[in-house]
């Protein structure tokens, strides 16, 4: 088990100077960080200001035995998943099934065998570990699963209120323009707009509705090798209608246009479509937007704003809220593949997208290592 990390403390508690000195050169030697205790009461009380990974216990000792201290350890919440090896020259199956159910994961009979020791130790160490990981990812699971239910809240209650108000403009907008179809032309144009306006904005929270009713935190991310400067026009591919409308032009910046980089083409995809669409909305006519892609240090940066730097956001403070709704219900997307999303100015569409940087290499690498895993039995 050579990946076990051995920057970790473990405790050892003997009320034998020489156990404690013989047990602390062997994992000393395999780079263990090790405190020592002489008693149980010792041992109890270096766990009221610091921390093990592990704790190698000695049963026989005067006073308070190594069965008392492990169930003392047992019954403390912050302490009950520490491994507990019991150390002992007791061998009887009845003192093993006490060390058992006293709450120990392992009992080790002196004297010790330095690779027995060693196997029992790493092992119990890595179970640890994955225990903590799976706790971790648990938590981490279960945080997102609250953010993404309270952002689906935040937009059901923004829709049910913003849809309300243009239907109801739009209703008496109507009613206006039938009364004044003969009118002056100008009022005509004015309502109409109007309607135009109010149905745009209903049909963005709609769309802002099925983006988010498609972020599933339970799908599967596909990696696959992706070359960067065809994922990028193809993108800007996808806006082109819009482009057309606004007369917007895009330019692309790379440092290295045959840069390739493995990350879920799909699901980025979707992200650079909305944050391009966004950003194009909010720019003056004819206006020129710039695209940029590069490698920095362990991030794949790709960047979209205005060219001069400044984008130019209607002040209308729906249109602004709207903007920061998109960016949330993107961000959730770009957080499952480890990377982070942000506007590069306040209240403003220009956008740059961070994800972790993996080269094809690294990810034939690792297929070649798992397909090179026999199969179990």
């Amino acid at each position: 088990m050579s990946d076990i990390p051995t920057n970790i403390d473990i405790l050892i508690v003997d009320d034998v100077p020489d156990n404690l000195r013989l047990l602390s050169r062997m994992l000393q030697r395999r780079g263990y960080e090790i405190r020592t205790a002489k008693s149980g009461p010792e041992a109890l009380e270096f766990f009221e200001e610091a921390m093990a990974e592990l704790v190698l216990l000695d049963v026989n000792m005067p006073g308070m035995d190594g069965y008392d201290v492990c169930r003392r350890l047992k019954a403390n919440d912050r302490l009950k998943e520490i491994p507990v090896i019991f150390l002992s020259a007791l061998s009887e199956p009845s003192d093993k099934l006490r060390g058992f159910e006293s709450g120990g994961v392992d009992y080790v009979t002196k004297p010790f065998h330095f690779h027995e020791v060693i196997a029992r130790v790493e092992t119990h160490l890595e179970l640890y570990r994955q225990k903590q990981e799976n706790r971790r990812l648990r938590e981490q699971e279960r945080e997102k699963f609250e953010q993404i239910t309270h952002l689906k809240d935040q937009v059901l209650n923004t829709a049910t209120h913003d849809l309300k108000n243009p239907l109801t403009s739009i209703k008496l907008s109507v009613t206006l323009l039938h009364k004044m179809l003969e009118d002056a032309n100008e009022k005509v144009i004015h309502y109409l707009n109007k309607i135009e306006f109010d149905t745009s904005r209903m049909l963005r929270l709609i769309n802002d509705l099925v983006d988010l009713a498609t972020v599933d935190m339970s799908s599967e991310i596909e990696l696959k090798t992706v070359d960067l400067d065809h994922f990028v026009r193809r993108a800007i591919n996808e806006v082109s209608a819009r482009l057309q409308q606004t007369g917007v032009q895009v330019e692309i910046e790379a440092p290295d246009p045959k840069l390739r980089a493995v990350f879920d083409g799909v699901q980025i995809s979707h992200v650079i479509e909305n944050l391009l669409a966004n950003l194009i909305k909010f720019i003056p006519q004819n206006g020129v937007v710039v695209i940029s892609y590069k490698r920095e240090g362990k991030d794949l940066i790709i960047r979209g704003e205005l060219a001069d730097g400044y984008t130019e956001v209607t002040p209308e403070s729906k249109e602004l809220n709207h903007i920061k709704l998109g960016f949330a219900l993107l961000t959730v997307i770009v957080e499952q593949h480890g990377g982070k999303i942000k506007r590069l100015y306040e209240d403003q569409a220009a956008f740059e997208l961070h994800l972790p940087y993996r080269s094809p290499e690294q990810n034939d690498s690792q297929k070649k290592t798992i397909e090179k895993q026999p199969a179990a039995a």
